[in-house]
């Protein structure tokens, strides 16, 4: 489970992600890879962005945690897009 070839997201192509139960597994799957790999982010929290367009089919994802820096609790913010062609993902800093 925490080995090196565990590290990251799994392949998430057979996903029925356009599904409400799809896009809820896909956070799950997001949010257990956060805990599991990236100790120094606490409390992470992972949604779908209300931020919808009838024509683009990106899946667009919120994630929220907070982080320990120099004894100062520090909220972080991400937005994170699923591309519906290749499912590759992108990760920007929540403006």
């Amino acid at each position: 489970r925490y080995s090196i070839l565990n590290y990251g997201l799994p392949d998430f192509s057979s996903m029925p992600y356009s599904s409400q139960d799809g896009q809820s597994q896909l956070c799950d799957i997001v949010y257990e890879a956060i805990r599991e790999f990236e100790p120094r982010l606490r409390n992470p929290h992972v949604q779908i962005s209300d931020e919808k367009n009838a024509i683009d089919r990106t899946l667009r994802l919120e994630i929220s945690a907070t982080c320990l820096i120099d004894n100062d609790i520090h909220e972080l913010r991400f937005n994170s897009e699923v591309e519906p062609v290749n499912l590759g993902m992108k990760l920007s800093r929540a403006k």
